[in-house]
């Protein structure tokens, strides 16, 4: 048996290409990404100086720890603890800092986030050189956000398959933070597509990753809808928002989530954190209780949500779930929440 990460470069386009045949993926380049997203994870979660202090969650973690949600999801969101750099506050704490000594705060956690991220790309970078088999790779500090990495990892597959209008990007981007939460929690394991299809050929050492529950991530998503529900008409939408109405959809219809929807204890902790760490009146986090959840935004926002989802169809797996049975189910699950 082969371990999946010692394969020449030279025989990786061949085996992306059938791994996304066998999978009914129409995209081989998201499955080379998918191979150095894992890899970028294996090397983050067993450098022993770092892995103790960081908490793999989001949309990728949802479908590469708990495998509830059938999308490439392409970035990887990281959580630092507060207490390795140097911060032992309470969410209640904060709660009560005025204005000044809050924004200070935030402030400090954000330096010292900065400086630990670049203590990263360090160490990951030597991990990367010590193991890769190509020269043709980067991994750096976002210059335009520095509490971020970006790897660009070598390509097997032609350039040609990755063009410019194509969802999918030839680099990988890690967003670290210290403002979320880090519990609950639990241990993990990824492997690549590459091995779910041909365990009996490759493999690679199990690779352990801490990672936020799929319930916490739930309600992350939901008052993260709440938020969208208040934005006023006319305000502009990042790309890509739609994925989380999507993986809202699919954690109510997985038993993960299901049978937990009425333990509002999370919930409210949930809101709670976000309106201390991310304030925002347009929010509403306060509004975030069973009888006033809003997930549908209005209508005019709805349509931009409807073209971004189309837009990002190639990242689905198997049959895709029409952009109007997405909006049929969250507005069933509002009138249950609020019920």
């Amino acid at each position: 048996m082969k371990n999946i990460f010692d394969i020449p470069q030279v025989d990786l386009a061949d085996i992306f290409t059938q791994t996304a045949i066998q999978m009914g993926v129409g995209l081989p380049t998201i499955i080379e990404k998918d191979y150095w997203l894992v890899k970028i994870l294996q090397c983050l979660f067993t450098d022993n100086d770092f892995n103790q202090h960081l908490v793999f969650k989001g949309g990728t973690s949802l479908s590469k720890c708990y495998g509830l949600i059938q999308r490439f999801s392409e970035d990887v969101d990281v959580t630092i603890s507060k207490k390795i750099l140097g911060f032992e506050e309470s969410t209640e704490m904060v709660s009560h800092f005025g204005s000044t000594k809050r924004k200070n705060y935030f402030d400090s956690l954000t330096d010292a986030s900065i400086k630990y991220v670049a203590k990263l790309q360090g160490a990951l970078s030597e991990k990367l050189q010590a193991t890769m088999m190509s020269s043709d790779w980067r991994l750096y500090v976002d210059p335009t956000e520095q509490q971020n990495i970006i790897f660009e990892y070598p390509k097997a597959l032609t350039t040609s398959m990755y063009p410019d209008d194509l969802y999918v990007k030839p680099k990988i981007l890690l967003e670290f933070g210290c403002r979320g939460e880090l519990f609950p929690a639990m241990d993990r394991q990824v492997t690549t597509y590459i091995e779910t299809i041909y365990p009996e050929i490759f493999s690679s050492d199990p690779i352990i990753v801490v990672t936020l529950t799929a319930e916490r991530t739930f309600w992350e998503k939901v008052t993260l809808l709440h938020m969208l529900a208040h934005q006023p008409a006319g305000k502009n939408l990042q790309p890509r928002m739609a994925r989380h109405y999507y993986d809202v959809y699919k954690l109510i219809n997985s038993s993960a989530v299901k049978n937990k929807l009425s333990d509002f204890s999370l919930l409210a902790s949930v809101a709670r954190h976000k309106s201390v760490y991310f304030k925002s009146k347009q929010a509403s986090y306060e509004t975030a209780v069973p009888g006033s959840l809003r997930l549908l935004p209005n209508e005019s926002l709805l349509k931009v949500l409807e073209a971004d989802y189309k837009a990002m169809t190639e990242m689905f797996f198997g049959d895709v779930v029409s952009f109007d049975e997405i909006v049929t189910s969250l507005t069933s699950l509002e009138k249950q929440l609020n019920n």
